[in-house]
């Protein structure tokens, strides 16, 4: 079943077992947000484990302060994988800083498609059940 939420930052959508997260155009992430996001994301999904497809496209950034807090184990409690569609290349190096500096602790990447971001995360869920 489809669930939806919108807030002041975007639209969440869970479909089991993915959470997209489409983010409002030039938006700043701040840990509060992460919080929100976090905090709607484990209503939607039942507090069941699921991925997160977070949708960048549209001028996101963050601060130091929210990239910390989303690499952090206690952010992704219920997380099985993590995956962000970026189209621009601001966007892009801001989310691969966040990969290969921040270390998320559940698998994390970065792609162009959402197809293909949906794809992977759904082999990641199959595997992390098993």
């Amino acid at each position: 079943m489809k669930k939806e939420r919108i807030t002041h930052f975007g639209r969440l959508v869970f479909e089991a077992p993915i959470l997209y997260v489409y983010l409002n155009e030039d938006l700043e992430i701040t840990p509060e947000i992460l919080k929100e996001i976090n905090r709607i994301g484990l209503v939607l999904s039942e507090a069941k484990k699921h991925c997160v497809l977070a949708d960048v496209t549209l001028n996101v950034s963050s601060t130091a302060k929210a990239r910390k807090y989303a690499s952090n184990n206690l952010f992704m409690v219920n997380h099985v994988a993590y995956a962000m569609i970026g189209k621009s290349l601001p966007v892009n190096l801001l989310a691969n800083f966040f990969i290969n500096v921040n270390k998320p602790k559940v698998p994390t990447k970065l792609f162009q498609e959402e197809k293909v971001a949906v794809a992977w995360l759904k082999e990641q869920f199959k595997v992390s059940v098993q």
